[in-house]
């Protein structure tokens, strides 16, 4: 067993590579039995820390970010000379993407991808969406011209309505908005709605029952959304924050499901142009 396999989950413990998981928040959004069994044959996984490791040295321990395999064999695993826990501190040190061996690549791929996967009722929430969806398809000095013209900030919904347009989407084209509330609400989504009637939610295609037990849980209703846009026909970001990147690397995973990632940048500019020759 590789030692930097511990390095998929918050905490870790022991030399066998026992992995301890924060079940208080782990297990709130994702499965945490299928995540231990289907790792099994890889990583040994624990859900407490043992009896005869609770007065172990210890220490937590910030991993340096996008680190490459020799990082953690070398400088890492080193430690455990010393310290029979490692905890790794929560942050978003992520293991380097580039010149991995291709079992690492292959194991972080599917601890990604195939292993974290979201609890039970999260799925079958997204499920119904998606089985609905089918018959219908901190305050700063901020200049919001320059970020947009620098492509920083997301699509507006008419410029996203204008990109479709653009591309050939037709009338009828059922589009999924998986987001949350909408800045300006739905006089700012009007344009996009004119040109896209069939603009659908999980509000829409969920009743007020079935989503009532993740109504107060943000991270919840993002999970679903997270799962309907994985499971969509094209994936198309207007951000490519967090969650878009996660959701183009799943596709991928899954087989390289069509996704259009817009230029926000040239957007700008074309949409500025556009309205200087309507006006």
């Amino acid at each position: 067993m590789r030692r930097n396999s511990i390095f998929f989950i918050p905490v870790c413990v022991d030399t066998l590579a026992l992995l301890l998981l924060n079940c208080s928040k782990f297990s709130y959004v994702f499965d945490e039995d299928h995540f231990i069994n289907s790792l099994a044959d890889d990583v040994r996984i624990v859900k407490k820390l043992p009896k005869e490791l609770a007065s172990a040295t210890r220490v937590v321990k910030h991993f340096r970010s996008w680190s490459g395999v020799d990082y953690y064999e070398m400088e890492i695993a080193s430690m455990w000379d010393e310290y029979q826990v490692i905890r790794a501190a929560k942050s978003d040190s992520r293991l380097a993407n580039n010149n991995l061996p291709p079992d690492f690549q292959k194991l972080h791929c599917r601890a990604c991808y195939q292993a974290l996967q979201f609890k039970p009722p999260i799925e079958a929430m997204a499920k119904v969406i998606i089985l609905e969806s089918i018959p219908w398809w901190k305050v700063k000095d901020i200049d919001s011209v320059q970020q947009r013209a620098k492509g920083y900030c997301p699509l507006t919904p008419k410029e996203v309505g204008l990109f479709l347009s653009a591309l050939g989407f037709t009338l009828n084209t059922p589009i999924y908005i998986a987001a949350g509330e909408i800045y300006g609400g739905d006089a700012h989504m009007s344009d996009l709605q004119s040109r896209y009637p069939l603009l659908l939610n999980k509000e829409k295609l969920a009743s007020d029952e079935e989503l009532e037990p993740f109504k107060k849980h943000a991270s919840r209703l993002a999970a679903i959304d997270y799962i309907v846009s994985v499971e969509s026909d094209i994936f198309i970001p207007s951000y490519s924050g967090n969650m878009a990147r996660a959701v183009e690397g799943h596709r991928r995973f899954l087989g390289h499901r069509k996704t259009i990632s817009p230029d926000r940048q040239d957007l700008f500019f074309l949409n500025m142009h556009y309205q200087h020759l309507v006006c």
